[in-house]
């Protein structure tokens, strides 16, 4: 069989004729694998794997497949098939070189037969080879799948793809999934004791909680601090992050970085640490999609060399500036509702009390309504402050429809003093002078 053959062959699809940000599993306990002669041994190359995740580990000097799976007793091996690999020995490195990569790879697809050649088989995943850190480091080729095959399965047979037979493709999709399952290939599977993968889960953990209050909270050299010297990331998406984190805590409020459903997978000294990163603020948290961390370790300390937004299906790139852009977005829905909210509480507590200095401050120049301005509208509110010797003015059920500069808020305002009382929906306009909310128009309807 010579599977996967590059692209006379179509690049191993054919459609028809026709030719993509912590929770508690990081806590849990790994159980022992079936390695025969040593059950207390663990393959080092699952540091992490995420409850109810399975893994794919390739052995390419067994030809054998490995599933592993993970559930509340920890990680276990599911079951092992027979595999064909490049039909030449070492790591990839260039197109046509007949060998398979070495690393951490994603699924980024699935194709049924119907949309596959024959030779493919059943079933085919595409994988993400070359990933980040394989183009780092020059090296090329592309059309890496795990695929079945309508010919006799031979050892080491393919162009560089995982071939299996039709009735084990068949077996393993029902464990994997495109954008979730780690695909590790090996030359040969090493294993360790559980407390030494303990010890180097609990510091990548620790190294990517540091890299997650960097960007939260942290300075701009807190942040390039842990990325290796050698590559520079993306940063021309800071400048805006500071200027939002900024106004944000000037409301009040605090930007976080959530990291759920970590894994961390290993291949010699790279880590990959793969999960879903979002961005919290207030009440609201929004997704920013699956991040992936390609991290060196030196001695015993870890540097980033590589880092991006994956997306699936196609496993492509997106821009690491989305944390600045969805931000904004954020910060927009969020952070001016939480700005109107103080400004129109501070301005019914200001005329509540007949601080008529303060209540007269939260109008703009501009201010007209009733055909009254500023002036004659200030002086009337003074009038009827010094008439009563109580006032009480609360709101209740609040809208709000937020605008970077203009904006309405409604609410139930129930108004009450020592000789009158009512109810009724009070209707603001604001808008933005020099960076405060001043009320723009005014207006009142009785219950």
């Amino acid at each position: 069989m010579k599977a996967c053959f590059g692209r006379a062959a179509g690049i191993c699809l054919v459609l028809v004729g026709v030719l993509l940000g912590g929770n508690n599993t990081a806590n849990t306990a790994f159980a022992a694998v079936d390695k025969p002669g040593d059950a207390a041994q663990r393959p080092e190359a699952l540091v992490l794997l995420p409850m109810n995740i399975n893994a794919v580990l390739v052995e390419k000097s067994s030809q054998q497949v490995f599933l592993y799976s993970s559930n509340s007793g920890g990680v276990y091996e599911r079951f092992r098939i027979p595999c064909s690999t490049g039909a030449a020995a070492g790591n990839k490195f260039k197109s046509g070189d007949k060998k398979t990569p070495e690393g951490v790879y994603f699924l980024t697809d699935e194709y049924e037969d119907r949309y596959l050649s024959p030779v493919y088989g059943k079933k085919a995943f595409p994988t993400d080879y070359p990933n980040f850190l394989d183009r780092q480091e020059g090296k090329g080729g592309y059309a890496i799948w795990l695929h079945g095959t309508n010919k006799q399965l031979k050892p080491m047979d393919s162009n560089g793809c995982v071939a299996m037979k039709d009735k084990d493709i068949l077996r393993l999709a029902e464990y994997i999934s495109p954008g979730t399952t780690p695909v590790v290939m090996v030359d040969s599977i090493s294993f360790a004791a559980p407390e030494n993968i303990d010890r180097e889960r609990r510091a990548l953990l620790s190294f990517a909680s540091t890299w997650g209050r960097a960007i939260g909270n942290g300075t701009y050299q807190e942040y390039l601090s842990l990325y290796d010297p050698a590559y520079l990331p993306n940063i021309q998406w800071w400048n805006q992050w500071w200027k939002l984190r900024s106004q944000a805590a000037g409301e009040g409020l605090k930007f976080r970085i959530s990291m759920d459903s970590p894994g961390i997978y290993r291949e010699k000294n790279v880590f990959v640490l793969f999960f879903d990163m979002g961005i919290e603020l207030g009440e609201k948290r929004v997704p920013l999609g699956k991040r992936k961390l390609f991290v060196k370790k030196n001695d015993d300390s870890y540097r980033i060399t590589g880092d991006l937004f994956q997306t699936f299906p196609k496993g492509k790139s997106a821009d690491i500036d989305l944390i600045a852009s969805v931000a904004k977005g954020l910060y927009r829905d969020v952070g001016l509702g939480h700005s109107l909210r103080k400004s129109v509480d501070a301005w019914l507590a200001a005329w509540s009390s007949k601080d008529m200095n303060t209540y007269a401050g939260f109008y703009s120049n501009r201010f007209f309504s009733d055909g009254m301005n500023k002036t004659r509208w200030v002086a009337r509110k003074r009038r009827l402050a010094g008439k009563y010797d109580t006032i009480k003015v609360a709101g209740s059920n609040f809208r709000i429809d937020k605008g970077e500069n203009r904006s309405v808020v409604s609410f139930l305002q129930d108004y009450r003093s020592d000789h009158f009382k009512e109810k009724g929906v009070k209707t603001l306009v604001l808008i933005q002078e020099e960076g405060v909310w001043k009320i723009y128009r005014e207006s009142w309807k009785k219950n």
